[in-house]
Order: structure tokens, then sequence, then C-alpha cells
């Protein structure tokens, strides 16, 4: 009897044992299958991480243009230019019919290229060209404002518009350049700007 009650019990702990490994396989294999989830995840985040600090990411390719690293990283870090550089970008590839969306959009980014570009780079030729912009998406926000849609006429005003940001953005090169040969450059107060890029 006593022999049989023993055999029972190390039968219970066999099952049991069994059933315990195979959770533990179960288990593992599970957290092999999240491991691996988490590894691709991570590798995309990795991926677009590093695109979004590609030099394609940023508004000025300091590569061809010889300049301090203390200029470069003011220009680099300054996150509106980075942000109206994207949405022109995206706006130059826009289907027509969806460059009407831009609109607000546009006129925030410019509003805020305005209020943050850094005070050391505040020329008299970059207020000028910051004036373009807002005056280009102004003129963009009329024809959208028009009864019908002239594709046309947009078209035309959104290269009119990629135009200023061009010669803005060769602009805030030859600033950079100048600040880094002399250190510094002749700027202008802030304030001398009104709320809509006029001065």
């Amino acid at each position: 009897m006593k022999k049989l009650g023993i055999t029972i019990f190390a039968a219970s702990l066999m099952i049991i044992g069994c059933k315990t490994n195979g959770e533990k396989e179960a288990q593992v294999e599970d957290e092999n299958n999240v491991e691996t989830t988490r590894t691709a995840s991570d590798s995309e985040e990795m991926k677009y991480a590093d695109a979004s600090l590609s030099q394609d990411a940023y508004a000025i390719n300091t590569e061809d243009i010889n300049v301090n690293p203390e200029t470069r990283d003011k220009v680099m870090s300054w996150t509106a230019l980075n942000t109206f550089h994207t949405t022109i970008q995206n706006l130059k590839e826009a289907p027509e019919d969806e460059i009407q969306e831009y609109g607000d959009r546009l006129k925030m980014e410019a509003g805020n290229l305005k209020n943050t570009i850094p005070a050391s780079m505040m020329t008299e030729e970059i207020e000028e060209d910051i004036k373009d912009i807002n005056e280009e998406i102004v003129d963009l926000q009329k024809i959208f404002d028009e009864p019908g849609v002239d594709e046309n006429r947009i078209s035309s005003q959104v290269e009119e518009l990629v135009e200023a940001y061009d010669d803005f953005n060769e602009e805030v090169k030859e600033t950079m350049v100048q600040m880094s040969k002399n250190g510094e450059v002749k700027t202008i107060k802030r304030d001398t700007l009104a709320p809509n890029g006029n001065s």
C-alpha cells in the first residue's frame, strides 16, 4: 500500500513536472517571438531615426560649404527651418488636389521660421527673404480662396513659393559662411519684423 502511494505521488510529480516544463518551453517560445518582434520593430525605429538625422532631413546642406561647427550646429538645430524645409519638399511632390491642404500649415510654419531664427543670423537679406516667402504664401492662399480651382495658377504659385524658399535657403548658407569667416554678421533687431513678416 505504501509503495502504491509512493508510486502515485511520484507519477503525480512527473505529470506536474512535464506540464511545468511544457509551459516553460511555451513561455520561452513566446518570449522569443516577442523579442523577434521587438528587434524588428527596434530596427525599423532605428532606420527612421537614422533617416531623420541624415543630411537630407536638414534644410541646409553643410557638406558643400565651409562653416565652423558652432555656426553649423546653430542652424542645424533650428527646428522651424528643418520643419518648413520638409513641408516645402512635400509640397513640391504633392498632387494638385492636395496642395490646398498645405495653406494653413505653410502660414504657421513660415511664422515659426521668422520667430525662431537665431538672432545672430537675422540680417536684412534674410529678413527680406522671409517677407518674400510670406508674400508668396499669402498669394497662394488668395488663389485657394477664389471660387473654382485653377490648377495652372496654383502650380505656378507653388513654383514662386519654392523659388522664394530656395533664395532664402541660399541666403542662410551665405550668412553661415560669412559668420564662420568673420565670427559675426551685421544683424537687425527681431522687433523690426511685423507679425506678417512685413517691416
